[in-house]
């Protein structure tokens, strides 16, 4: 498993109007195979998050299984599993990326709380592993935590407790509070709701859109759901299959309201509507084996 974006820290960014939070410039990853060909998972990946302070946007990726959207995260991760890019170029806010950050929180698709620790010192970890860098004492950390706690809609009673006493979402929610207790500039989520049953994960898309707000970063999902992607995102990224590439993009998607609950917004009409078009172009994308996308023509 790749290590964990809270082993390194960076000094915070300061925000420019004219740098973009992400460049991605003609990427391409190959992983070497023994014996065979190296497996090239994406190419000629080009792509621009602009940094829209105090707002923040939130993409969502969607695409078929295999086609690169972990690697593409992992790859803005800064993980050494898959550093240095084969080919291009990657930059955080205008400087290379070149390892783990704590301005890139990673929330991964299976709960990674660390079992030894209780749900309040898992939320804490990454405030403690950076106290000094971030100048603040043991009862600032309790006290971030705590909120971070009830932030993510967790009871007092739950502080104690131990993930294997959690149910899956509140283990979620607790790896969620601990990415967010460091205020990252950019959350990167690879499938976080995908293991969770359809009610749980409708309860984490509100909490998501809750906490979007409150945070004001860049949110960058990979989902394997359409409607998600289009109920979640200011813009939707279409991946080819491997070697993966952006095939289309998706903007002018409504904004979630929080005020209403994700199954009552998702089973509107005027969703309904919007979905149809992205939902009747994503699904007949193949590759042509170039990673640029080919349409399934007609009676095919």
């Amino acid at each position: 498993m790749p290590q964990e974006v809270t082993e390194v820290a960076e000094a915070p960014s300061q925000p420019s109007a004219h740098v973009p939070v992400l460049e991605v410039e003609g990427v391409a990853k190959a992983f070497e195979r023994p014996g065979r060909e190296p497996f090239l998972a994406v190419d000629d990946l080009n792509l621009r998050v602009d940094d829209l302070h105090g707002q923040g946007e939130l993409i969502c990726i969607v695409g078929p299984s295999g086609c690169g959207k972990s690697t593409l995260l992992h790859l803005v991760a800064g993980f050494d599993t898959h550093l240095p890019p084969t080919r291009g170029s990657l930059r955080f806010l205008g400087k290379p990326i070149v390892g783990p950050s704590a301005e890139r929180g990673m929330l991964f698709q299976h709960y990674s709380c660390y079992p030894h620790l209780t749900v309040l010192e898992n939320i804490a970890f990454g405030l403690r592993l950076h106290a000094g860098a971030l100048g603040i004492t043991r009862k600032e950390i309790h006290e971030v935590a705590m909120r971070w706690l009830h932030m993510v809609r967790l009871q007092d009673s739950d502080a104690g407790k131990y993930p294997h006493e959690l149910s899956g979402g509140m283990r979620q929610r607790v790896a969620l509070a601990r990415c967010l207790a460091l205020k990252p500039r950019c959350l990167l989520m690879d499938e976080p709701f995908s293991a969770l049953d359809e009610p749980t994960r409708l309860e984490m898309q509100e909490l998501l859109v809750n906490l979007w707000s409150e945070i004001e970063a860049t949110v960058i999902l990979v989902s394997h759901s359409i409607s998600e992607a289009v109920y979640l995102g200011d813009r939707v990224w279409i991946m080819s299959g491997a070697p993966g590439t952006i095939a289309h993009e998706f903007t002018n998607i409504p904004v979630p309201d929080p005020e209403v609950p994700a199954m009552t917004a998702q089973s509107e009409s005027r969703f309904l509507e919007v979905l149809r078009t992205p939902r009747a172009e994503i699904l007949p994308i193949l590759a042509d084996g170039s990673g640029r996308c080919t349409p399934v023509k007609e009676g095919a």
